[in-house]
């Protein structure tokens, strides 16, 4: 009867569950594309957008292209020493086209010329940014690091005579000023991430501000390296405790090599010495984004091929023609054996990332006066030339045409609208952009990098869930019922059997209590017997040493009295 009954109330319980569930109202769903949402939220701040409107695709990808009104440096044309502030662009910049590979261009609205003139928009508010190397934005950069050779220290970077590196005005480490006075990358990133951390300033070794995450030192080589990542790793733990990396903090880290061991020996890279310190940092940073530069190339605009080292390099003077760029091919196929291999492991990794060009290039109508004369390093100008093309490359990815466009007039370009990120193998051919809105609505990016949602409860699949747990209940119920009902078989009585009761063997009647009756000569005869029977107390005498027993004298005693 208890099992017919258990099973109409979980019934009656599924059915109350299932009309509950059908009432959840259904959130709105979400903007597949999150294109239209950004652009709407850039005309809300008032940002001007170029005339070519970004086209979506199927994959939420926008196909863009390079603006070609771009204003010139400022920095450049302020400077009364400038060796090109006079070129004009004689080459019109042209859109570029969609190639066949798919490789997503940047469609770039809106450049800056220095501090006054930044007004790129804030995408962290809007966007999930920082969680993969693929979505990693200029603001989530926290720390700023250096390595390499005397390229990434700033060698001689003012003077040629002075064997001094200028730490806070290289290109790649270089904190000193503002973009207004030097061009540099932390100085940029500092226009996003104001707390930015590991700037270095002032000149010195390496060793002269460990706080400061300049590890790189004049001569090194590719050997050298792994010895500078580990500097580097040491430096974060000991200077700056909480505020590790590793905790939930990005870092940038340029890497700046073959410069100076190009021109020294004319030899390859040691490709073992560059996963071995690529490896080191894997495994100790949490979040960081790997710039791996090559040799400097720098030259003339119009005939890009020619690196102009050549002629600077005591190994590679009297080379025939031809030599550099076979070296330099060397040094690019070593670059992009360890990028893809690099790219293979990313999986497993997401949040670091490596971005290896073999070559650091630089163009010029007059290439010759980037460099200290005699030397193969570059001068201030240069340097500030080489903060350009890497900034700008960052940003647009592997479609940056120096053929197109002269680093005297380029201007430094903002992120891009539709993929507005830095541009890496992550991103490179499947950039897709995800709204915190879109975020709070349980849409995710899915393995191909498509936006997809979360799958919501329909009104079949909440009558199919609340049928099931009716069912499992009731077979869980049927189930112990049998259960129970087997082992109430195997006894012996019934459950209402009555139990016979055991008599208890009866105590024996008890007498009544003695008392003792009136002294008499009997009675007292009668006690002394007794107590002869039971305890004698033999005391010796003390005239004749015979025993005698206290009881027959306390008879007597007795005895007298009556």
């Amino acid at each position: 009867m208890r099992l017919p009954s258990l099973l109409l109330i979980l019934f009656l319980l599924g059915y109350v569950t299932t009309d509950t569930l059908v009432r959840v109202t259904t959130p709105h769903s979400a903007i597949a594309n999150f294109s239209d949402f950004y652009n709407s939220t850039l005309s809300e701040h008032e940002v001007s957008e170029s005339d070519g409107d970004v086209s979506h695709g199927d994959e939420a990808h926008s196909s863009e292209n390079v603006e070609d009104n771009v204003k010139p440096h400022s920095d450049e044309a302020a400077d009364n020493n400038s060796d090109v502030s006079d070129e004009q662009n004689d080459v019109d910049l042209e859109p570029v086209q969609k190639v066949p590979d798919a490789i997503i261009t940047s469609h770039i609205n809106q450049t800056f010329g220095n501090k006054k003139t930044f007004s790129c928009p804030r995408v962290k508010t809007d966007l999930r940014t920082g969680r993969t190397v693929g979505d990693l934005s200029p603001e989530d950069i926290s720390f700023i690091a250096s390595m390499g050779d005397g390229v990434a220290s700033g060698i001689g970077l003012f003077d040629k005579k002075m064997d001094v590196e200028f730490r806070g005005a290289s290109f790649a480490s270089g904190g000193d000023a503002n973009m207004d006075g030097l061009v540099t990358i932390p100085n940029i990133l500092r226009e996003f991430a104001p707390s930015l951390a590991g700037v270095s300033h002032g000149m010195g070794d390496a060793e002269l501000n460990k706080h400061q995450l300049s590890v790189s030192s004049k001569g090194a080589t590719t050997k050298d390296l792994p010895n500078q990542a580990r500097d580097l790793l040491n430096r974060l733990s000991t200077y700056y405790g909480s505020e590790h990396p590793e905790t939930d903090k990005w870092i940038m880290i340029i890497i700046a090599i073959g410069t100076e061991e190009l021109c020294h020996s004319c030899s390859t890279p040691n490709e073992r010495a560059i996963r071995e310190a690529l490896t080191v940092l894997q495994s100790s940073l949490n979040k960081a984004l790997v710039v791996l530069l090559g040799p400097t190339h720098v030259s003339y605009q119009a005939r890009q091929m020619k690196n102009l080292l050549k002629y600077r390099c005591e190994c590679s003077k009297e080379q025939p023609p031809g030599f550099m760029e076979s070296l330099s091919a060397q040094w690019s196929k070593v670059f992009e054996d360890i990028q893809r291999d690099f790219d293979g492991i990313m999986g497993a990794k997401q949040s670091f990332g490596l971005l290896a060009l073999p070559q650091l290039t630089v163009t010029s109508r007059s290439p010759d006066l980037l460099f200290h004369d005699g030397t193969p390093f570059l001068n201030r100008r240069g340097h500030t030339y080489m903060s350009k093309w890497l900034w700008n490359r960052l940003m647009t990815g592997e479609k940056y045409n120096l053929s197109s466009a002269v680093l005297s007039q380029d201007s430094y370009f903002c992120p891009s609208v539709g993929c507005p990120y830095f541009r890496t193998t992550a991103n490179m051919r499947k950039c897709v952009t995800l709204s915190i809105t879109d975020q709070d609505n349980d849409i995710t990016i899915g393995e191909e990098g498509k936006m997809k949602k979360q799958p919501r409860r329909t009104v079949r699949t909440l009558y199919s869930i609340a049928v099931a747990v009716v069912v499992i209940s009731s077979i869980v119920a049927l189930i112990a019922g049998v259960i129970i009902y087997n082992f109430s078989k195997r006894a012996v009585r019934g459950r209402f059997d009555e139990v016979p009761e055991t008599e208890a063997t009866p105590d024996p009647p008890k007498g009544p209590p003695d008392h003792p009756g009136p002294l008499t000569r009997q009675n007292a005869l009668q006690r002394q017997s007794t107590s002869r029977k039971t305890t004698t107390l033999e005391v010796p005498s003390p005239v004749y040493g015979l025993k005698k027993s206290p009881d027959r004298s306390e008879s007597m005693q007795l005895l007298t009295e009556a």
